[in-house]
């Protein structure tokens, strides 16, 4: 919500994993899932996030969970499918070459 505050409603016990998808403007977003785990055991509730154990409060299971943005740029992409494909072309190039200059020189030799 606008107070940077995750509602999520109706989750069973389980291990989930929370993973930041857009961050705000001017900021870099996280680069791993922050894992959650609930464990329900004779209908008490208790949570660990990032592997630590927390207090829960409230009867609505309310988990307290801090994430530091790091105020940064992101760096576009790059090599990805660029790469291979200059690699294979450049390769078809050089292979198409040769296969020229052996046809000329034969023909060459044969006059």
């Amino acid at each position: 919500n606008s107070n940077g505050h995750i509602i999520v409603k109706g989750l069973e016990d389980d291990n989930y994993i929370l993973t930041e998808t857009v961050t705000a403007e001017g900021y870099t977003a996280l680069k791993a899932g922050i894992p959650v785990s609930i464990v329900a055991t004779d209908g008490v509730a208790s949570a660990k996030v990032n592997g630590k154990d927390v207090n829960m409060t409230d009867n609505n299971s309310l988990v307290p969970l801090g994430v530091v943005n790091t105020k940064g740029f992101n760096l576009p992409q790059t090599g990805s499918y660029g790469t291979w494909m200059f690699t294979v072309g450049g390769i078809l190039a050089m292979g198409v070459a040769v296969i020229i200059i052996l046809h000329v020189s034969r023909k060459q030799k044969s006059m």
